[in-house]
């Protein structure tokens, strides 16, 4: 494994965060709920065959949390799924077959960053 494993947060105002969640297990359980602000759930998985899949985490206690439109159509852009709702921040890992959470793919990084420098990306309402 390597030294460290990032994830990417797609925040309310569609900006992103880099966060270091770490190798083991008990460490990113740890930072991934500090960096959602309490216990996660798997709300979407992104199968990748041949390669890391992709899982987006989110807030397990969302009922009062706003929609979060930026994460549902970047989400949809690198799925290409039909759009549903996230509500609050929304974390995507990468995740191995034999499920460790790993770095999301570098391919996967920079979609997501250019869909946050485009000028033309809208999410979807």
């Amino acid at each position: 494994m390597t030294d460290t494993a990032n994830a990417l947060r797609l925040n309310l105002d569609g900006t992103l965060t880099t966060i270091d969640i770490g190798t083991t297990r008990r460490e990113q359980t740890r930072r991934i709920g500090r960096a959602l602000l309490g216990s996660a759930e798997a709300v979407d998985y992104i199968d990748r065959p041949g390669t890391t899949a992709v899982v987006a985490l989110a807030p397990l206690i969302r009922n009062h949390q706003p929609v979060n439109s930026h994460a549902a159509h970047a989400i949809h852009t690198i799925a290409q799924t039909l759009p549903h709702t996230f509500h609050g921040p929304v974390l995507l890992i990468g995740y191995t077959d034999d499920g460790h959470m790993v770095s999301l793919p570098d391919d996967i990084a920079a979609q997501l960053r250019n869909l946050v420098t485009c000028p033309h990306a809208s999410p979807t309402r």
